[in-house]
């Protein structure tokens, strides 16, 4: 119970506002003293509603945030100094790299990251540049007290590299459920206002990037529909990182009016209310998804890859379906099995997924296993 003042660092203020501040707002309650540093970014004016103590620093979310590293250095140094904290707590890779130098180069302060997946750094066995990088990132995190990994497989590569701190194992960042449990929504209207017809469907809602298997999965989906008639329509919405593959989505599903495609939605909840399951073929290098998290916490069935961060949130035949990552085949098989359940196997699967995120997702459960091992 020694450290009561602790500076939080988080590298995109939609995530500060959905999560960062709520972590921060749990440790008021335990009577810790709070500070944020958060991105000076569109995001500006709402972080700022959060009611807690905030400081804004230029950033970057590409390649250009290495011409933020210096003067960001000299800011979150002087503003440890300036605040007397006992702990500098960071999220993601830039935070990290940076926050952790600049704690400890003051001293009497400690150091906590957390590493939400490793993102390009997962190739750095296959890349010589991307190794140098992995090299100097995991010589930092060495120098942390406390680094806080949300799966096991990110916690078996690391923990050679990491001998030093302390590794906290946790799920994800933590979701709340009373955002989700008893959300209200409008069937019909809300169809309407998104354009889908009344059919039951399965959600894919994330980032859309290659590596989230969504073309894997539109194959899957239209091999599948071949075979046998599908009970289900199948909806991708999300915002596209690659023009490329957009295009290449387009022209898939342009001859099959039966798959959706919605582009990003400002709030998921009303998608994943409507949706009778979800669906994440991911093989991108991820912590624990958040689109899967907060729909344990509606209830909803989970087909997703057996792959790190994915498999933690399905067990195969419970509450879902884990199939091998990059795989149409594996995909179209997952979705004729779901084509076959009755609605009490459907409803099942459900509950089972609830009692999972109770188990493992819950936000309160999150951040006491976080604040116990930092003892805070």
């Amino acid at each position: 119970m020694s450290r009561r003042k602790l500076l939080l660092v988080a590298h995109f203020g939609e995530d500060y506002i959905a999560y960062r501040s709520k972590f921060l707002s749990f440790l008021k309650e335990r009577e810790v003293e709070v500070h944020a540093m958060v991105p000076k970014d569109k995001y500006q004016p709402e972080v700022e509603k959060q009611g807690h103590p905030v400081t804004f620093y230029k950033y970057q979310r590409s390649a250009l945030a290495v011409f933020y590293f210096a003067t960001f250095y000299r800011q979150l140094k002087k503003q440890i100094k300036a605040g007397g904290f006992d702990l500098v707590y960071t999220l993601k890779f830039f935070p990290n790299l940076i926050g952790i130098m600049a704690a400890k180069a003051v001293p009497g302060v400690k150091a906590a990251g957390t590493i939400a997946g490793l993102g390009f750094l997962d190739k750095q066995d296959r890349n010589f540049l991307i190794r140098q990088i992995f090299r100097v990132y995991t010589k930092v995190l060495n120098r942390a007290d406390y680094v806080i990994i949300q799966n096991k497989d990110d916690l078996a590569l690391l923990k050679p590299y990491l001998p030093k701190p302390k590794l906290v194992l946790t799920y994800g960042s933590g979701v709340d459920q009373s955002r989700f449990e008893n959300f209200t929504f409008d069937d019909q209207k809300d169809r309407e206002r998104l354009k889908l017809p009344q059919r039951p469907y399965l959600l894919l809602c994330s980032r859309i990037v290659r590596e989230k298997g969504v073309k894997e999965l539109v194959e899957g989906y239209l091999q599948a529909a071949k075979e046998t008639r599908l009970d289900f329509d199948l909806v991708i919405a999300g915002w596209y990182d690659d023009a490329g593959l957009e295009r290449e989505l387009q022209q898939l599903v342009e001859p099959n009016a039966a798959i959706h495609l919605l582009g990003y939605q400002s709030d998921v909840r009303y998608i994943v209310s409507i949706a009778e399951a979800v669906v994440l073929p991911s093989y991108y290098p991820e912590g624990v998804p958040r689109s899967l998290t907060e729909s344990l916490a509606m209830r909803k069935p989970i087909i997703t890859t057996d792959h790190k961060g994915c498999r933690e949130t399905c067990v195969d035949g419970v509450n879902g379906f884990l199939v091998a990552p990059k795989s149409a085949k594996a995909l179209k098989e997952a979705l004729l099995n779901y084509n076959q359940l009755s609605d009490e196997a459907k409803q099942a699967m459900a509950k089972e997924s609830r009692a999972l995120f109770d188990q493992k997702f819950e936000q309160k459960q999150v951040f006491k296993s976080i604040v116990e091992a930092l003892n805070l």
